[in-house]
């Protein structure tokens, strides 16, 4: 059975937590209880921001207990368009990169080549912005499904799968969709979330 959570995504800052009470007094079902509120109306916007924080660590801190990273503390990870079901891409996450992921609502990933945290989009402007995160039977492989603004390839195509094998050749599927001279020119109107 897949183990799964939506992401509720909204800014905030860390200098509204100052007035909520302690990470350490908080609870899940307080998360809930607030989150009718949140729902409600019935609270300030200090007190949102700082319950949409709360929450967001509180679900991370439960995803990471699931998850099974490997020897090398990375994990595979699918990106799939939310809406279409398309899917985008494979690239790999570390603690941090989920986390990051979590808290941000845009998707962060872990460069094997650069050996450090990748933002999506953040030479290309081709952001993802995570909509829900689930987990496999064994918790060793992890789906994203995002909002893809643009192309998910560095080859200008709108996914990374575009070689399908077509009796005993392969055959290239999907057209460039933008160039990958234009692609690597920062795009500002990506990163605006939707």
């Amino acid at each position: 059975m897949t183990w799964a959570f939506g992401f509720c995504h909204a800014p905030w800052r860390s200098k509204h937590l100052a007035s909520y009470p302690s990470r350490k007094s908080f609870s899940y079902s307080n998360c809930q209880n607030k989150i009718s509120r949140l729902v409600n109306g019935n609270l300030t916007w200090r007190e949102r921001q700082a319950t949409l924080h709360l929450c967001a660590t509180q679900k991370s801190s439960t995803l990471l207990e699931r998850v099974k990273f490997d020897r090398n503390g990375l994990i595979p990870v699918i990106a799939q368009q939310y809406d279409t079901q398309e899917v985008l891409m494979l690239a790999w996450m570390d603690r941090e990169a989920l986390l990051v992921t979590i808290k941000e609502g845009r998707v962060c990933y872990y460069s094997r080549s650069r050996n450090s945290l990748w933002r999506k989009g953040e030479t290309s402007g081709q952001v993802q912005w995570l909509k829900d995160i689930y987990i496999d039977c064994d918790g060793d492989s992890v789906l994203l499904k995002v909002d893809q603004m643009g192309v998910a390839c560095h080859t200008g195509r709108r996914s990374c799968f575009f070689n399908k094998l077509n009796g005993e050749d392969w055959e290239i599927v999907s057209p460039v969709e933008t160039s990958p001279e234009v692609l690597y020119g920062r795009n500002s109107s990506a990163l605006k979330n939707p």
